[in-house]
């Protein structure tokens, strides 16, 4: 479905799913903020499998395409870096990052349908992009655990957005990597 309208509301109902799942997680279980962030995430998943569908290739030649994408990726970071990096008590930081970078989308243009540039194709482009996107979804997540840091006096949160950064690395040089090899 192409309809600008259609795509829109669903970007408003996403990124209302996480700021409301933000707002859960000062108030009610634990098992309720994962519930309602996975309904944002599966919100979020039928705006990529939409923009492929149109598109034919992975969304992620665009900004619009790129930020609904990533969006989804603090949820399976947020679980690797809880039972991982054994940093607990830390998704309020995932899902605010989730609503922010969902927020974009909502004031950009909602034509999906984009030209894939000859540039781009190459086979490293879907690793190169998948790689950057989980290094910059850690870094967004480092800023805000730094930020609270900063502001509340909680070492515990510096120590964990370490570990966010830590991570972040390995993702950043092998995005480098991929986006530096020749298609063949």
């Amino acid at each position: 479905m192409n309809n600008p309208a259609i795509i829109f509301a669903m970007i408003l109902l996403c990124a209302a799913t996480y700021y409301g799942t933000f707002a859960i997680s000062f108030f009610k279980s634990k098992k309720a903020v994962i519930i309602t962030w996975l309904v944002g995430c599966f919100l979020n998943l039928l705006l990529i499998l939409n923009n492929y569908a149109i598109n034919g290739y992975v969304p992620f030649v665009s900004m619009f395409q790129v930020l609904i994408f990533i969006s989804v990726c603090f949820f399976p970071i947020y679980c690797y870096i809880t039972y991982v990096g054994k940093c607990k008590g830390y998704e309020r930081y995932f899902i605010f990052a989730s609503a922010i970078l969902m927020t974009g989308p909502i004031f950009m243009d909602k034509n999906a349908a984009w030209s894939f540039p000859p540039a781009l194709n190459s086979p490293w482009f879907v690793p190169h992009i998948m790689v950057y996107m989980i290094a910059y979804s850690l870094a967004v997540v480092a800023f805000l655990m730094t930020l609270s840091s900063l502001i509340k006096g909680k070492k515990e949160d510096a120590d964990s957005a370490y570990v966010c950064i830590r991570c972040l690395f390995p993702f950043m040089t092998c995005g480098m990597f991929f986006g530096d090899r020749k298609s063949t």
